[in-house]
């Protein structure tokens, strides 16, 4: 039986093969799935961004801002941008019991 010799590879090699089969990996994923990939990662969400991530109705989310309701949110500019946890808090405060439930 033979056996084949052990390659050592340096650290930058190493990453670049990492690298070659994340990029591969990355391609061959539908767009729709790359895209909400993408928006997982971010810190903060637009208001567009957060109905396409979280379902949430855009036009129901300025509702809210304007009444003072809904999730916290940051305002830059004219930018209105949510984070992650205010969205999940927010969602979290609106959850209701069933009849069933203790």
């Amino acid at each position: 039986m033979s056996t084949s010799p052990i390659q050592i590879m340096t650290q930058e090699q190493v990453e670049a093969a990492v690298a070659v089969v994340v990029r591969r990996e990355i391609a061959a994923m539908p767009p729709e799935v790359v895209e909400m990939e993408k928006l997982k990662r971010k810190e903060t969400l637009t208001t567009e961004e957060v109905e396409q991530l979280y379902g949430l109705n855009a036009s129901t989310l300025r509702k809210l801002r304007v009444n003072g309701k809904g999730p916290a949110y940051l305002k830059y500019g004219d930018r209105v941008l949510y984070t992650h946890p205010a969205i999940r808090k927010d969602l979290e405060s609106r959850r209701q019991k069933t009849n069933d439930q203790p």
